[in-house]
């Protein structure tokens, strides 16, 4: 039984993964020129030997990066500053640079087979919150360092931040 909860489990996680890049795919736009070669750069800098690929899309709200072999940066569908741009290919970047896919991918492997163990579960919750934390660490001693790129969702805090002082003013 636990070797056969194991295989449903691990194929299971791995069906997860391509149903939802297939879905990813299907809303993809083709990126400017301009902000492929900007990513590139960032790679570049980055000492990203393989081709990163530059997507844009409606369907999701912050950036992710997937493909195991190819590796794809997928950014919203909205408008960012080249300042804005930079960090968020940066974290991108290191995200791809120290194979955290490869990681996780390693990680849902050992939850399915280590699935009667609740441990296990907190481990893969750690770890994710782990490699954040050190991509943001990476990306801010690559030259983020601005405190604004610490909040994932600045502009709306800081718009949040003038409404509060403002009614405290009055």
């Amino acid at each position: 039984i636990w070797i056969a909860v194991s295989v449903i489990l691990i194929i299971r996680a791995i069906y997860k993964y391509h149903k939802a890049i297939k879905i990813l795919k299907k809303t993809v736009i083709e990126p400017k020129p301009e902000l492929q070669a900007q990513l590139d750069a960032v790679a570049k800098q980055c000492k990203i030997k393989s081709m990163v690929k530059l997507r844009i899309s409606d369907s999701i709200s912050s950036p992710v990066t997937y493909g195991f072999i190819k590796p794809v940066v997928l950014f919203s569908n909205q408008t960012f500053t080249n300042e804005e741009f930079n960090f968020i290919a940066t974290h991108e970047c290191c995200h791809i640079k120290n194979k955290d896919i490869w990681i996780k991918l390693l990680t849902e492997i050992y939850c399915g087979i280590f699935w009667w163990n609740p441990l296990v579960y907190l481990l893969k919750k750690d770890l994710s919150f782990c490699l954040e934390l050190r991509q943001k660490h990476l990306t801010i001693m690559n030259g983020a360092t601005t405190v604004r790129y610490l909040l994932p969702n600045w502009k709306s805090a800081m718009k949040k931040r003038i409404q509060i002082s403002k009614m405290s003013a009055t």
